[in-house]
């Protein structure tokens, strides 16, 4: 939708929905407040239909209910957790998001050898600091016990622009990663108390 600015081109249209969330929204991060860049961040946190959806749909289930939340991402090779806007601030079960980040990535490997990086996203981010995300928003509002995004393929040869032929093996190595992320899961004991009926992930792709 418009932005309600312009530029030498034109009308400059688009909210980056993962800028946008209400936890530590709008604060940092590249260009978030250019209404014609693409990592814009919105008038004000949660100012988008889709963003306000999202929160309805994931607020519709009991606390604790959702144990894991998921966002397929492009582009980095990277296993994003929360802080992104920080450096210094680490969730309380940060070693155990890394432990079950670092299942994902050792399996997602094997296959076609795709390194991917894991950590804070204001620790290993490539475009830096990034404020207004969703999986912040899933931790650090609704206390989901697992958020990571998953930054598909690849790590700048492509870019957004990943060649067809690929697909198939990003299909490939990302559900043996996320087959294995999901038994560290288990392993952690992020499922405790719950019977197979309540345990929910949300999978999200921006």
């Amino acid at each position: 939708k418009p932005t309600g600015f312009s530029n030498s081109s034109g009308i400059c249209y688009g909210t980056d929905l993962n800028r946008n969330f209400g936890y530590n929204g709008c604060i940092v991060g590249w260009n978030f407040n250019e209404p014609c860049d693409h990592w814009y961040g919105g008038s004000q946190p949660d100012s988008e239909p889709e963003v306000i959806n999202m929160q309805k749909f994931i607020n519709s289930f009991p606390d604790d209910y959702i144990k894991m939340y998921v966002p397929f991402h492009s582009y980095g090779n990277l296993v994003l957790l929360p802080y992104g806007h920080t450096s210094d601030i680490f969730p309380p079960n940060y070693d155990q998001m890394m432990r079950i980040a670092k299942a994902f990535a050792d399996a997602a490997k094997v296959k076609y050898g795709t390194v991917f990086k894991y950590g804070s996203t204001g620790t290993i981010n490539i475009s830096g600091y990034v404020s207004g995300a969703s999986k912040d928003w899933a931790y650090g509002v609704k206390k989901i016990p697992y958020t990571g995004t998953i930054e598909l393929r690849d790590y700048g040869e492509y870019g957004f622009f990943l060649p067809p032929n690929q697909i198939k093996e990003v299909c490939e190595e990302v559900t043996d990663g996320l087959i294995a992320m999901v038994a560290a899961a288990e392993k952690e004991e992020l499922f405790r108390n719950s019977g197979p009926k309540n345990i929910v992930s949300i999978v999200n792709v921006m």
